[in-house]
């Protein structure tokens, strides 16, 4: 089935991809470095897991489909959800090597079924979801580590 674009960002970071990776590669993680996530479980393991992600008042179930170390990207299916305008949404972060020391992230939202009030509804509130999402990640691995007792 063909799916229609909702909202899509684009940015860099200052590390290797192998690093930027590392985070975004850990499914169950996203509370620690996405601010507006409330709490996250996950059932299973690898490719099928499901995450439970509390956001915004509404707890959203998303299935890993995609999590590929080669190409480095990650995909995951938004379980329907009534919170939301739109049926058979997906997610996917895709890193790519810029040089040895910066990478590329590009975070898509599509869905099956949506029409155009649908896009018009969530596509802002996706993107500043993305841009807020790819901040907090740029921050968590940003942040120095500071020894113990200072």
């Amino acid at each position: 089935m063909s799916r229609t674009l909702v909202a899509r960002e684009k940015d860099t970071l200052k590390l290797p991809v192998e690093n930027v990776w590392a985070v975004v590669s850990a499914f169950g993680a996203v509370k620690t470095w996405i601010p507006t996530i409330g709490g996250t479980t996950v059932t299973g393991q690898g490719i099928g897991a499901v995450r439970s992600v509390e956001f915004l008042g509404n707890v959203l179930q998303e299935k890993l489909e995609v999590s590929d170390a080669d190409s480095h990207t990650v995909s995951y299916r938004i379980i329907d959800s009534d919170a939301l305008p739109f049926k058979g949404g997906y997610g996917s972060v895709a890193l790519e090597p810029v040089d040895d020391k910066t990478t590329a992230i590009t975070w898509s939202c599509d869905a099956e079924e949506v029409d155009a009030d649908g896009i018009q509804a969530v596509s802002g509130t996706l993107s500043v979801f993305i841009k807020s999402a790819i901040q907090g990640l740029k921050d968590a691995l940003y942040r120095e580590v500071q020894p113990l007792g200072v």
